[in-house]
C-alpha cells in the first residue's frame, strides 16, 4: 500500500477508537463524580492539557466550536475542577475503556510500537492539542497503551486538519459547516455561515465533496460570478476579486438637526485593500473648498484626525482614522 492509500485506510478507525471513551458511560460517570456533565467533561478533559488558561487559547487548539460556547463549558467547569486534574482524569477514561474493550485483541504490541514511531517522529510546531495530549505519560500495560496511541495519533489529525484550514483561509465555522452541516447546533451555531463563490475559487472547498458529497459545486460558475459580478468592474482577474469580503454602509441620521453622513467599514474575511477618496466641493460643485487637518477632539485613536473643509460661509468636517488632506481632496 502508498502511503496515502494507508492514511484513507486508517483515518476513520483512528478517529472512531481514539474518541470512543468521550461519551462512553464510564466517563459520563466519571464526570458526574467531579461534578462535570458530559458536556463539560469534554471540553476541561481534552483541553486540559493546555493548562489554566484562557478559553480563546483553548478554542485556537479545538476550532470549529462557537467560541462563546466553548466560553461558558470551559469556565463553568474549571470553577469545579482544575483543567490539568480534569485532563488527568479524562485520559484516565479512556484507558479504563481500553482495558475493557481491548484486552483480548491480538496484536496490539505491535499496533502501540507502529503508532508510537508515528507519534514521535511529527514535529509538534503549530499544534497544540496534539502535542500536549502527546506529553502525556503512556501506560504500561497494552490494551490502555492502544487506546492512548490511537486518542494521541486521533489529535494529531485534527491538530493537522485545524492547522491546514488556517493555512488555507478557511474559519473554522465555515469549514464545520461544509462537513457536517447537520451539527451546526451540537457546536453552538444558531445559523449556518456564509459559503461564497470565493471560497471554491481559492481552492477552500472540494467541489465533489461538500457537504458531504452530497451537493455539487461548479467550480467554473464561481469564477464567471467573482470576474463578472466583481473583476470586470473593479479591474480584478477572479482571483484577486476572491481575496477578501469587505462590507460598506452609508447612512445619514436624522432626527438631530444635523446633517451628518456615517460610513462603516467591516471586514469580513480575507484581506480586502481599501482606499477612500473624498473629494469635497459645494455651490453644485462650483466652489472648491480650503482643506485642512487637525487633531480629532472625539477620536480615540493617535491616528484618529479631522479634515476641517471651508468654501465662504459653508464647512464639512470629517472625522476618522488616518485621514490626510491632499490636493483640495
Amino acid at each position: 500500500m502508498t502511503p496515502r492509500e494507508v492514511i484513507r485506510a486508517i483515518k476513520q478507525p483512528t478517529g472512531d477508537i481514539g474518541a470512543v471513551f468521550y461519551f462512553h458511560p464510564a466517563t459520563l460517570e466519571k464526570g458526574k463524580e467531579l461534578g462535570l456533565d458530559g458536556f463539560r467533561f469534554y471540553f476541561l478533559g481534552r483541553g486540559g492539557v493546555l493548562g489554566d488558561v484562557e478559553p480563546a487559547v483553548v478554542h485556537s487548539a479545538f476550532g470549529y466550536f462557537n467560541p462563546d460556547l466553548l466560553a461558558k463549558m470551559w469556565n463553568s467547569g474549571k470553577e469545579r475542577v482544575t483543567p490539568r486534574d480534569a485532563a488527568r482524569a479524562y485520559i484516565g477514561c479512556c484507558h479504563d475503556v481500553g482495558r475493557a474493550k481491548l484486552a483480548s485483541l491480538d496484536g496490539l504490541d505491535a499496533y502501540v510500537d507502529a503508532a508510537t514511531a508515528v507519534i514521535d517522529a511529527v514535529d509538534g510546531g503549530a499544534l497544540a492539542l496534539f502535542s500536549g495530549v502527546r506529553a502525556e505519560p503512556v501506560p504500561d500495560d497494552t490494551p490502555a497503551a492502544a487506546i492512548h496511541q490511537a486518542m494521541v495519533l486521533r489529535e494529531l489529525r485534527g491538530s493537522a486538519h485545524l492547522a491546514a484550514v488556517a493555512a488555507v483561509g478557511l474559519s473554522t465555522q465555515v469549514a464545520h459547516a461544509i462537513k457536517r452541516p447537520d451539527d451546526l447546533a451540537m457546536f453552538g451555531y444558531e445559523e449556518p455561515p456564509a459559503v461564497t463563490d470565493a471560497d471554491l475559487v481559492l481552492g477552500r472547498l472540494d467541489p465533489d465533496h461538500f457537504a458531504g458529497g452530497s451537493i455539487r459545486l461548479d467550480p467554473l460558475a464561481s469564477r464567471r460570478a467573482l470576474v463578472d459580478d466583481i473583476g470586470t468592474a473593479l479591474g480584478m482577474d477572479e482571483q484577486t476579486a476572491a481575496f477578501g469580503v469587505a462590507e460598506v454602509v452609508d447612512l445619514m441620521p436624522h432626527g438631530d438637526r444635523r446633517a451628518d453622513v456615517v460610513r462603516r467599514v467591516r471586514g469580513i474575511e480575507g484581506t480586502v485593500r481599501m482606499e477612500q477618496v473624498l473629494r469635497i466641493r459645494f455651490d453644485y460643485a462650483d466652489a472648491v473648498p480650503w482643506i485642512r487637518q487637525s487633531k480629532s477632539q472625539s477620536g480615540p485613536g493617535e491616528h484618529d484626525h479631522a479634515l476641517i473643509a471651508v468654501a465662504g460661509p459653508d464647512s464639512v468636517v470629517v472625522r476618522g482614522p488616518r485621514l490626510r488632506a491632499q490636493d483640495h481632496s
